[in-house]
């Protein structure tokens, strides 16, 4: 029995297949014209690159930007102050290097200012995730990789965002809302630190205080002190049984 292998011409069940070769192209083209008539080149126009893109390491005190070209070579790194100067100087650092997008860690946060100044300069500005933990075992933690490693994910496109708009009403509702949110919980821990008080203090000033309100809680307590009876604001709660 003869294996396929010993005709490598042939498929199993069906007929040996002719190939034309370049070889016999060549000779089969002489006098043929539709053979023998070269067909016409296209040139494929050269792309035009992207500017150069850059990413910044956002902090409390200092802001870290780094410049690459649009396929991923570095340019360069600097630190700037997280202060309005700052700011400039680090615009005038990617006018230097000609770049147009930004990626920013941290929009909302700490590069909120930062995030505000260029967007009003006219720089495309995307929020970037942070270098996850696995890759910053394995790329080293510092400024300069992290914000060479945002400009990269700009590069590539991956986990982008639109930074979020922290000049207009949406803004300020947001801080109103943090702000009433941050008291309250403010009052519900102080009240259960009263309360748990009261539970070990004195039998009289328990039996006086334990059956009161909140409200008529903080208002009787805010009456202790060296000048009794002087009208007290504390945590918003005013006491209106005396004038101001």
């Amino acid at each position: 029995m003869t294996s396929h292998r010993d005709h490598p011409g042939r498929c199993h069940g069906s007929s040996p297949i002719s190939v034309l070769s370049a070889r016999h192209l060549g000779s089969a083209a002489v006098g043929n014209p539709l053979l023998s008539k070269e067909m016409p080149m296209t040139i494929t126009d050269i792309p035009i690159l992207s500017p150069p893109i850059a990413g910044v390491d956002t902090h409390t005190d200092t802001h870290t930007v780094a410049a690459i070209t649009a396929t991923g070579q570095h340019l360069a790194t600097e630190t700037f102050p997280a202060t309005t100067s700052g700011y400039t100087h680090l615009a005038k650092f990617l006018n230097a290097h000609g770049v147009g997008t930004v990626g920013i860690e941290g929009t909302n946060s700490y590069g909120a200012g930062l995030t505000r100044h260029l967007v009003d300069a006219g720089y495309t500005v995307v929020e970037v995730l942070r270098p996850t933990r696995a890759v910053r075992r394995r790329n080293g933690k510092s400024d300069p990789v992290d914000a060479l490693a945002a400009a990269r994910q700009v590069l590539t496109g991956e986990a982008l965002s639109i930074p979020k708009d922290s000049t207009g009403p949406v803004e300020s509702l947001r801080t109103l809302h943090i702000t009433r949110k941050q008291l309250v919980s403010t009052t519900v821990k102080l009240m259960n630190t009263i309360k748990s008080l009261l539970v070990t203090a004195p039998d009289d000033i328990r039996a006086r205080y334990t059956t009161m309100t909140n409200h008529a809680l903080i208002i009787a307590l805010s009456r202790w002190g060296p000048t009794p009876g002087k009208w007290t604001l504390i945590m918003g709660v005013r006491d209106r049984s005396h004038p101001k």
